[in-house]
């Protein structure tokens, strides 16, 4: 009925809030990690932590 099609709609749609919010955490998450293990590796490693800061943001594709 016209009745349950919109009430699946609604919970497809939530859903994909949900998948959106975990998505986003999850990066948050990672860009968090990602932080921290270049403090360490800097901490460890003194001046040379900066050239692995570099090979780790070519690898990864990124600027942290």
């Amino acid at each position: 009925t016209v009745t349950e099609l919109l009430n699946f709609v609604t919970e497809f749609e939530r859903i994909g809030d949900y998948a959106v919010n975990i998505m986003e955490k999850a990066e948050e998450l990672a860009e968090e990690y990602t932080k921290r293990a270049v403090e360490s590796l800097r901490e460890c490693f003194g001046e040379k932590s900066d050239r692995l800061t570099a090979l780790a943001e070519h690898l990864m594709g990124r600027n942290l």
